[in-house]
Protein backbone atom coordinates (compact mmCIF):
# COMPACT_ATOMS: atom_id res chain seq x y z
CA UNK A 1 0.00 0.00 0.00
CA UNK A 2 0.79 3.55 -1.16
CA UNK A 3 0.96 6.42 1.79
CA UNK A 4 -0.31 9.50 0.78
CA UNK A 5 0.17 12.34 2.90
CA UNK A 6 0.27 16.44 2.65
CA UNK A 7 3.13 17.92 4.23
CA UNK A 8 5.05 21.58 3.52
CA UNK A 9 8.38 21.04 2.20
CA UNK A 10 11.33 24.21 2.09
CA UNK A 11 14.09 23.70 -0.38
CA UNK A 12 16.79 26.33 -0.26
CA UNK A 13 19.14 26.44 -2.80
CA UNK A 14 22.97 27.47 -3.58
CA UNK A 15 22.06 30.72 -4.64
CA UNK A 16 19.79 31.52 -1.60
CA UNK A 17 16.22 31.35 -3.77
CA UNK A 18 13.69 29.61 -0.93
CA UNK A 19 11.24 27.12 -2.74
CA UNK A 20 8.23 26.30 0.03
CA UNK A 21 5.35 24.34 -0.44
CA UNK A 22 2.24 22.05 0.09
CA UNK A 23 1.03 19.10 -1.61
CA UNK A 24 -0.63 15.34 -1.46
CA UNK A 25 1.88 13.06 -2.95
CA UNK A 26 3.84 9.43 -2.43
CA UNK A 27 7.39 9.66 -0.49
CA UNK A 28 8.41 8.58 -4.10
CA UNK A 29 7.01 11.91 -6.10
CA UNK A 30 7.84 14.13 -3.06
CA UNK A 31 11.76 13.34 -3.62
CA UNK A 32 11.70 13.14 -7.10
CA UNK A 33 10.12 16.90 -6.63
CA UNK A 34 12.79 18.20 -4.76
CA UNK A 35 15.62 17.01 -6.93
CA UNK A 36 13.43 18.49 -10.06
CA UNK A 37 13.57 21.42 -8.51
CA UNK A 38 17.18 21.33 -7.42
CA UNK A 39 17.89 20.92 -10.78
CA UNK A 40 16.05 23.91 -12.49
CA UNK A 41 17.91 26.08 -9.40
CA UNK A 42 21.40 24.68 -11.04
CA UNK A 43 20.47 25.81 -14.28
CA UNK A 44 19.97 29.74 -13.58
CA UNK A 45 23.85 29.51 -12.44
CA UNK A 46 26.70 31.55 -14.56
CA UNK A 47 28.57 29.99 -17.51
CA UNK A 48 31.85 31.57 -15.26
CA UNK A 49 32.69 31.15 -12.08
CA UNK A 50 34.17 34.05 -9.81
CA UNK A 51 37.21 33.82 -8.06
CA UNK A 52 36.80 34.25 -4.04
CA UNK A 53 37.70 37.69 -4.55
CA UNK A 54 35.12 38.44 -6.39
CA UNK A 55 37.58 39.30 -9.83
CA UNK A 56 36.41 37.43 -12.98
CA UNK A 57 39.61 35.94 -14.56
CA UNK A 58 39.99 35.39 -18.18
CA UNK A 59 42.83 33.59 -19.83
CA UNK A 60 44.28 35.47 -23.08
CA UNK A 61 45.06 33.59 -26.07
CA UNK A 62 46.49 34.67 -29.41
CA UNK A 63 45.49 33.07 -32.68
CA UNK A 64 47.93 30.89 -34.16
CA UNK A 65 51.00 32.80 -35.80
CA UNK A 66 49.49 36.40 -34.54
CA UNK A 67 51.56 38.31 -31.84
CA UNK A 68 48.30 40.09 -30.40
CA UNK A 69 44.57 39.94 -30.07
CA UNK A 70 41.50 42.18 -29.85
CA UNK A 71 38.83 40.74 -27.20
CA UNK A 72 35.42 42.45 -27.21
CA UNK A 73 33.74 42.54 -23.87
CA UNK A 74 31.15 43.97 -21.36
CA UNK A 75 31.56 45.50 -17.86
CA UNK A 76 28.88 46.12 -15.23
CA UNK A 77 28.76 48.17 -12.12
CA UNK A 78 31.70 47.24 -9.61
CA UNK A 79 32.61 44.45 -12.05
CA UNK A 80 36.66 43.58 -11.80
CA UNK A 81 37.71 41.99 -14.73
CA UNK A 82 41.25 40.18 -15.12
CA UNK A 83 42.93 39.70 -18.29
CA UNK A 84 45.81 37.32 -17.83
CA UNK A 85 48.59 36.13 -20.14
CA UNK A 86 52.55 34.65 -19.89
CA UNK A 87 55.44 36.48 -21.55
CA UNK A 88 58.99 37.25 -21.13
CA UNK A 89 61.25 39.43 -19.90
CA UNK A 90 62.49 42.21 -22.63
CA UNK A 91 59.59 41.51 -24.88
CA UNK A 92 57.84 44.68 -25.67
CA UNK A 93 53.86 44.73 -24.87
CA UNK A 94 50.90 47.24 -25.93
CA UNK A 95 47.63 47.16 -24.60
CA UNK A 96 44.89 49.50 -25.65
CA UNK A 97 41.39 49.75 -24.27
CA UNK A 98 38.28 51.50 -26.15
CA UNK A 99 34.98 51.74 -24.06
CA UNK A 100 33.11 53.97 -21.79
CA UNK A 101 35.28 56.85 -20.10
CA UNK A 102 34.41 55.48 -16.73
CA UNK A 103 36.18 52.23 -17.73
CA UNK A 104 39.84 52.00 -17.23
CA UNK A 105 42.55 49.03 -17.15
CA UNK A 106 45.81 49.16 -15.29
CA UNK A 107 48.99 46.39 -15.82
CA UNK A 108 49.76 44.33 -12.97
CA UNK A 109 52.97 42.60 -13.23
CA UNK A 110 54.01 38.75 -11.93
CA UNK A 111 53.85 38.88 -8.17
CA UNK A 112 52.52 42.05 -7.81
CA UNK A 113 51.13 43.45 -4.31
CA UNK A 114 48.38 45.70 -6.10
CA UNK A 115 50.80 47.90 -7.33
CA UNK A 116 50.54 48.50 -11.43
CA UNK A 117 53.37 48.83 -13.54
CA UNK A 118 50.35 51.03 -15.57
CA UNK A 119 47.59 52.99 -14.04
CA UNK A 120 45.04 53.62 -16.76
CA UNK A 121 42.69 56.21 -14.40
CA UNK A 122 45.91 58.45 -14.38
CA UNK A 123 48.05 57.48 -17.79
CA UNK A 124 45.37 56.92 -19.75
CA UNK A 125 43.82 54.14 -22.08
CA UNK A 126 47.05 53.23 -23.98
CA UNK A 127 49.98 51.34 -22.76
CA UNK A 128 53.35 50.79 -24.41
CA UNK A 129 56.37 48.99 -22.67
CA UNK A 130 59.54 46.81 -22.37
CA UNK A 131 58.31 44.19 -19.92
CA UNK A 132 61.03 44.00 -17.00
CA UNK A 133 60.54 40.23 -15.83
CA UNK A 134 59.70 36.46 -17.15
CA UNK A 135 55.81 35.57 -15.54
CA UNK A 136 52.18 35.91 -15.92
CA UNK A 137 50.89 39.48 -16.18
CA UNK A 138 47.09 40.86 -15.72
CA UNK A 139 45.05 43.56 -17.24
CA UNK A 140 42.66 44.33 -14.94
CA UNK A 141 39.44 45.94 -15.79
CA UNK A 142 37.46 48.25 -13.68
CA UNK A 143 34.76 51.40 -13.44
CA UNK A 144 35.14 54.16 -11.82
CA UNK A 145 32.65 57.42 -10.75
CA UNK A 146 28.87 57.42 -11.23
CA UNK A 147 28.90 53.92 -13.94
CA UNK A 148 30.61 51.95 -10.69
CA UNK A 149 27.59 51.94 -9.20
CA UNK A 150 25.07 51.62 -12.26
CA UNK A 151 23.62 47.98 -13.22
CA UNK A 152 24.21 49.18 -16.98
CA UNK A 153 26.61 47.18 -18.91
CA UNK A 154 29.18 48.62 -20.73
CA UNK A 155 30.72 47.40 -23.85
CA UNK A 156 34.46 47.43 -24.55
CA UNK A 157 37.09 46.37 -26.33
CA UNK A 158 40.65 45.29 -25.52
CA UNK A 159 43.39 44.96 -27.96
CA UNK A 160 46.50 43.15 -26.68
CA UNK A 161 49.90 42.88 -28.68
CA UNK A 162 52.94 41.20 -27.30
CA UNK A 163 56.29 41.93 -29.77
CA UNK A 164 60.11 41.05 -29.54
CA UNK A 165 62.25 39.59 -26.87
CA UNK A 166 65.43 41.31 -25.59
CA UNK A 167 67.48 38.07 -26.50
CA UNK A 168 66.32 38.88 -30.51
CA UNK A 169 67.49 42.22 -30.07
CA UNK A 170 71.27 43.03 -30.86
CA UNK A 171 72.86 43.46 -27.64
CA UNK A 172 75.87 45.64 -29.38
CA UNK A 173 73.19 48.21 -30.34
CA UNK A 174 73.10 51.05 -27.65
CA UNK A 175 71.83 54.95 -27.59
CA UNK A 176 74.48 55.67 -25.11
CA UNK A 177 77.43 54.67 -22.76
CA UNK A 178 79.63 55.83 -19.90
CA UNK A 179 79.99 55.82 -16.50
CA UNK A 180 77.78 56.30 -13.06
CA UNK A 181 77.93 56.35 -9.56
CA UNK A 182 77.45 52.81 -7.80
CA UNK A 183 78.05 50.81 -4.83
CA UNK A 184 77.85 47.11 -4.92
CA UNK A 185 77.33 46.48 -0.81
CA UNK A 186 76.05 47.96 2.29
CA UNK A 187 78.36 51.10 3.70
CA UNK A 188 80.13 50.88 0.48
CA UNK A 189 81.32 54.45 -1.09
CA UNK A 190 80.29 55.38 -4.25
CA UNK A 191 82.71 54.06 -7.40
CA UNK A 192 81.71 54.48 -10.75
CA UNK A 193 80.20 51.50 -13.14
CA UNK A 194 80.44 51.04 -16.60
CA UNK A 195 77.30 51.07 -18.41
CA UNK A 196 74.72 51.45 -21.49
CA UNK A 197 71.75 52.19 -22.59
CA UNK A 198 69.32 51.07 -24.98
CA UNK A 199 65.81 53.88 -25.11
CA UNK A 200 62.43 53.02 -27.07
CA UNK A 201 59.56 55.20 -27.41
CA UNK A 202 57.62 56.75 -24.69
CA UNK A 203 60.77 57.49 -22.29
CA UNK A 204 61.08 53.58 -21.97
CA UNK A 205 64.59 52.20 -21.65
CA UNK A 206 67.08 49.17 -20.70
CA UNK A 207 69.90 50.12 -18.84
CA UNK A 208 73.03 47.50 -18.01
CA UNK A 209 75.28 48.06 -15.45
CA UNK A 210 78.69 46.20 -14.96
CA UNK A 211 79.54 45.71 -11.34
CA UNK A 212 82.68 45.78 -9.65
CA UNK A 213 82.64 42.27 -9.64
CA UNK A 214 82.09 41.95 -13.17
CA UNK A 215 78.30 40.76 -13.15
CA UNK A 216 75.98 43.04 -15.04
CA UNK A 217 72.29 44.72 -13.28
CA UNK A 218 69.82 45.38 -15.94
CA UNK A 219 67.53 48.41 -14.83
CA UNK A 220 63.91 48.96 -16.27
CA UNK A 221 62.17 52.37 -17.38
CA UNK A 222 59.10 53.32 -18.39
CA UNK A 223 57.75 56.27 -19.18
CA UNK A 224 61.04 57.95 -18.01
CA UNK A 225 60.68 56.20 -14.70
CA UNK A 226 62.36 53.53 -12.60
CA UNK A 227 60.23 50.54 -13.34
CA UNK A 228 62.26 47.36 -11.97
CA UNK A 229 65.39 45.39 -12.21
CA UNK A 230 66.50 42.20 -13.15
CA UNK A 231 66.86 40.99 -9.27
CA UNK A 232 66.02 37.00 -8.50
CA UNK A 233 66.17 34.90 -5.16
CA UNK A 234 70.24 34.33 -5.79
CA UNK A 235 70.75 37.93 -4.82
CA UNK A 236 68.81 37.82 -1.55
CA UNK A 237 67.21 41.18 -1.04
CA UNK A 238 65.44 41.66 -4.33
CA UNK A 239 64.16 44.75 -2.54
CA UNK A 240 63.73 47.18 -4.98
CA UNK A 241 63.09 51.53 -4.59
CA UNK A 242 64.22 54.58 -5.84
CA UNK A 243 63.23 57.97 -5.38
CA UNK A 244 64.42 61.53 -7.62
CA UNK A 245 66.23 64.31 -6.42
CA UNK A 246 66.19 66.96 -9.41
CA UNK A 247 66.83 65.18 -12.58
CA UNK A 248 68.99 62.64 -10.30
CA UNK A 249 67.61 59.18 -10.01
CA UNK A 250 68.82 57.38 -6.47
CA UNK A 251 68.02 53.72 -7.17
CA UNK A 252 68.42 50.70 -4.58
CA UNK A 253 68.61 47.03 -5.96
CA UNK A 254 69.01 45.35 -2.48
CA UNK A 255 72.40 46.33 -0.79
CA UNK A 256 73.54 48.12 -4.60
CA UNK A 257 72.74 52.04 -4.94
CA UNK A 258 73.14 53.81 -8.05
CA UNK A 259 73.16 57.16 -9.12
CA UNK A 260 71.19 57.54 -12.90
CA UNK A 261 71.07 60.90 -14.66
CA UNK A 262 67.30 61.30 -15.96
CA UNK A 263 69.28 62.43 -18.95
CA UNK A 264 70.82 58.71 -19.32
CA UNK A 265 66.98 57.73 -20.09
CA UNK A 266 65.32 59.98 -22.02
CA UNK A 267 68.35 61.18 -24.11
CA UNK A 268 67.59 64.90 -23.34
Amino acid sequence: MIRVFTTRDTILTDSGLRYSFATKRSPMKRYSCIALALLSCATLAPAYAAADDGIIRHTVQFPKGQSGTTLHGSIQGNDTLDYTLVAAQGQQMSVTLNGKSSTYFNLLAPGNHGEALFNGSIEGDHYQGILPTKGQYTVRLYQMGAAKDSSTAHPFTLTIRIQGTSASRPTSQHNASGTLPCAQHSGQPMGQCPFSVTRQANGDATLTLTLPDQRQRTLFFSHGKPLNADLSQADGDMTFTWQQQDDLFLIRCGHERYEVPAAAITGG
